[in-house]
C-alpha cells in the first residue's frame, strides 16, 4: 500500500520529512467505504524534546473541525498501521483529520513496558492530542483518540489522567493496573472487543468498563463476534462502523 510502502518506510528509517501529497490510495474493502479523499504526509512533534514520529492523513474535500488521533498496539506501529490503514483514509475522506504517532519515539524505540516507559508514551498520547487540535481546520476541542490494544490502554489512561481528548475508543483492549485518573471530568470512552479473543478476554473488557463506571467515567461497550485478537478485514469494518457512529456523536457539532 502506498502508505505503508513510500510514507512508513520514511517514517522508520527516520529520514528527512519529504513526502509527496496527494497520492493515491487504495478503493474500499467495507460495504459502507466511500471514494477515498484524503492525502498523507509524515510529520512531528515533540514529547519531553524527543521527536514523535507522525502520520498525519488530511481530507482533500471539506473538513468537519475534528481529528482522531490512533494509537498503535505493543507490535508497534509498522506491524499495526495493516490492520487499519484503510480505515484512516476513511476517516480522513469523511472530513477527520487523522493523527498516527509512533510513541515508542519516546522510549528509544523500546517495547519493554516500566512504569517509566508507560509514563512517556501517555504523554505521547497527550501531546498527540495537543497536536491534532492545532492543525490547521481541526478544533481543539472537537479531538478524540482511538487506540488498539497496549494503545487502548493508554488512550483511555491517559484521558482520565486529565488529558485533553474529549472522546476515547479502545479495541482489543482491557484495564492494566492503570492510575484511572480522578474521574472528575471524564470523556465518554467506548470499549470494543472481540467476544472470544484469546488475549484480552471479554470478560476483562467488561471488568474495566465496570471500574470506569464506578469511577463515573460514561462507558460503552461493543462485543464483536469473533474468537481472533489480530481482527480479519471484515471485523475491523465493523469496528470502525461503531467507532465512526462514536466519534461522530460526540466529536461533530451535530452532537453538541
Amino acid at each position: 500500500m502506498i502508505l505503508r510502502a513510500a510514507c512508513l518506510a520514511s517514517l522508520l528509517a527516520l529520514s528527512a520529512v519529504d513526502i509527496a501529497h496527494g497520492q493515491t490510495v487504495e478503493p474500499a474493502i467495507c460495504a459502507t467505504d466511500i471514494a477515498p479523499a484524503a492525502t498523507v504526509e509524515v510529520s512531528s512533534f515533540q514529547t519531553r524534546r524527543r521527536p514523535i514520529e507522525t502520520l498525519v492523513v488530511r481530507p482533500t474535500g471539506p473538513a468537519n473541525g475534528a481529528a482522531i488521533v490512533i494509537l498503535h498496539g505493543a507490535g508497534g506501529l509498522h506491524s499495526d498501521l495493516p490492520r487499519y490503514e484503510t480505515q484512516a483514509y476513511q476517516l480522513a475522506s469523511r472530513g477527520y483529520h487523522v493523527v498516527l504517532p509512533n510513541y515508542y519515539s519516546a522510549s528509544n524505540r523500546s517495547f519493554r513496558e516500566s512504569p517509566l516507559i508507560t509514563e512517556r508514551w501517555r504523554q505521547v498520547a497527550d501531546d498527540a492530542v495537543a497536536f491534532a487540535g492545532a492543525l490547521p481546520g481541526v478544533s481543539p476541542d472537537r479531538v478524540g483518540i482511538w487506540g488498539y490494544s497496549l494503545g487502548g490502554f493508554l488512550a483511555v489512561d491517559s484521558t482520565l489522567e486529565d488529558g485533553p481528548a474529549r472522546a476515547v475508543v479502545a479495541v482489543g483492549a482491557g484495564g492494566r493496573g492503570g492510575r484511572l485518573g480522578n474521574g472528575r471530568h471524564p470523556s465518554p470512552v467506548l470499549l470494543i472487543g472481540g467476544d472470544q479473543d484469546p488475549v484480552v478476554p471479554i470478560t476483562a473488557v467488561n471488568e474495566w468498563a465496570d471500574t470506569l463506571r464506578a469511577r463515573d467515567v460514561p462507558v460503552s461497550v461493543e462485543a464483536l463476534d469473533t474468537a481472533k485478537h489480530f481482527f480479519d478485514p471484515p471485523t475491523w469494518c465493523e469496528v470502525f462502523q461503531h467507532t465512526r457512529t462514536f466519534f461522530d456523536r460526540h466529536l461533530l457539532p451535530a452532537a453538541s
